[in-house]
C-alpha cells in the first residue's frame, strides 16, 4: 500500500477539495485510522482464523516464574491464535485453560495483559505465541532525517513541521513503513531533536508524531481503494451544506465485497490434535 500522504491527495483530487484549511491533514489523517479501525475489526469478526494479521513472537520461560506480558501489539486480549512450547527442538501445543482450573491441570490462561502458564515452569522452555496484531495508526511525516549526532540528536532536512504541541511522543519510520523506534519523546528545538539513544536511526528515515504510528497503512493492498473511497465520503459529507451524519466509513456493498474476499483465507485445522501436556514441566 502506498504512504498515507499519497491516499490523501488522491481523495482530495478526486473530491477536488485541496484548500487545507477546510479539510486539514489532521482530520484526514483521523478519518482514516477510525476506517482502518473499522475494518481491521470487521475482519477480525468476519473470519477469526485470517492469517492477515497473524503475529508470532517467542519468549523464554524462566524457572519459577509463571506471568509473562503480553505483547502490546496484541489486537483485544482474547486474539491468541495457539501457543507452542519447544522440548527438544520439538514444538508442542498447549492447551488454554479457565483461571479457575489454576493448580489443577496444565496449560495457560489470560489475565488483562499477562499469560499465566500453569503449573509454575521448573525449567526454561522456549514458548512460541501465535495472535493477531492490532494494527498501528498511520500518520504523515513532519520531518526527514538528515543527520544523526551520536547519542545526542537527530537533525531534520529543511520543510520539516514542528512536532511540538502535535504530541508528546513521536516515532522513526523507514521509506516501507518499518517502524524503526516508537515511543520516542519529543523535545525539539527547531530542527534539532532531543535523542539520547540514536541507535539504528540513519539519514533518510522520517519521523511521524505519536507513540506508535506508520507512515503504511498495514492492511492489504486490496484494501487501499476502500480507504481512500471512505475518505472521499467522508470529505464529500463535511463539505456538504447539510449536516450530513456518516454512521460508518463504508456502504453495505463495499462491506459485502471485502467480507467475501476475505471470508475463506485460512488454511488451519479447527480441531487441534489432543496431546500430552506434562512433559513440559
Amino acid at each position: 500500500m502506498r504512504k498515507l500522504s499519497y491516499l490523501i491527495r488522491e481523495a482530495r483530487q478526486n473530491t477536488n477539495t485541496t484548500d487545507v484549511e477546510a479539510i486539514t491533514d489532521f482530520l484526514c489523517v483521523s478519518l482514516l485510522n477510525r476506517a482502518q479501525e473499522f475494518i481491521q475489526a470487521f475482519l477480525f469478526t468476519q473470519n477469526i482464523e485470517s492469517k492477515i494479521f497473524r503475529k508470532v513472537y517467542t519468549l523464554t520461560l524462566i524457572s519459577g516464574t509463571d506471568t509473562y506480558a503480553l505483547p502490546f501489539d496484541i489486537y483485544a486480549r482474547n486474539s491468541i491464535n495457539n501457543v507452542l512450547y519447544k522440548n527438544n527442538d520439538i514444538y508442542s501445543p498447549m492447551r488454554q485453560i479457565a483461571e479457575k482450573a489454576r493448580g489443577s491441570t496444565t496449560g495457560y490462561f489470560l489475565s488483562d495483559s499477562t499469560i499465566i502458564f500453569c503449573p509454575i515452569p521448573r525449567n526454561a522452555f522456549d514458548v512460541s505465541i501465535s495472535y493477531t496484531k492490532r494494527l498501528p495508526p498511520v500518520g504523515i511525516s513532519y520531518g526527514t532525517v538528515s543527520s544523526v549526532t551520536l547519542n545526542t540528536k537527530i537533525t531534520l532536512s529543511g520543510g520539516y513541521t514542528l512536532m511540538t504541541g502535535i504530541d508528546d511522543f513521536f516515532c522513526i519510520v523507514d521509506v516501507n513503513g518499518t517502524i524503526i523506534r516508537n515511543g520516542l519523546v519529543v523535545s525539539q528545538t527547531g530542527a534539532d531533536l532531543a535523542l539520547t539513544d540514536t541507535s539504528s536511526i540513519t539519514a533518510g528515515m522520517f519521523v511521524v508524531p505519536g507513540s506508535y504510528v506508520t507512515t503504511i497503512c498495514q492492511l492489504p493492498d486490496e484494501l487501499e481503494a476502500a480507504l481512500i473511497m471512505s475518505l472521499e465520503t467522508s470529505i464529500n459529507a463535511r463539505m456538504s451544506t447539510k449536516d450530513i451524519k456518516i454512521s460508518k466509513p463504508f456502504s453495505d456493498e463495499m462491506l459485502a465485497i471485502i467480507g467475501a474476499m476475505f471470508s475463506e483465507n485460512t488454511t488451519d485445522t479447527f480441531t487441534p490434535p489432543a496431546v500430552e501436556y506434562a512433559e513440559w514441566l
